[in-house]
């Protein structure tokens, strides 16, 4: 891929091994044992961050696929897919957020990942 600096060496084995260490340090998390009086929310916290990273690398390697590398140009069954998983991810940020902020803040947190999901379904 030609891009910036940050993204010249993006590629789908990249995008999949960071995937897998992802995956390898969310296993070693659901063992963890922590003490904290937040400690649930903690880790639901960092379940969700983990998992929007997730999102990120699958719609990278659709992108990457794609004609020209355009999320327009992603066919609408990976679109679909992509919007079953980000539709899953808002409703547990909803659910995150009110645990730790104020209930006015969220439409405009979620603001972002839900233009996104209507992307997907056009």
């Amino acid at each position: 891929m030609n891009g910036q600096f940050q993204t010249k060496l993006i590629s789908t084995t990249n995008l999949q091994d960071a995937e897998i260490e992802i995956d390898a340090a969310l296993k070693i998390l659901s063992q963890a044992k922590p003490k904290s009086n937040d400690s649930i929310i903690v880790i639901a916290e960092t379940f969700q961050a983990a998992n929007l990273a997730k999102h990120g690398i699958h719609l990278g390697i659709a992108r990457l696929a794609a004609t020209d590398f355009a999320t327009k140009n992603i066919p609408q069954s990976t679109k679909t897919t992509l919007s079953k998983e980000l539709s899953l991810l808002i409703e547990n940020h909803k659910k995150l957020w009110v645990v730790r902020n104020r209930p006015g803040g969220l439409s405009d947190s979620a603001e972002k990942l839900e233009e996104l999901l209507d992307y997907y379904k056009k």
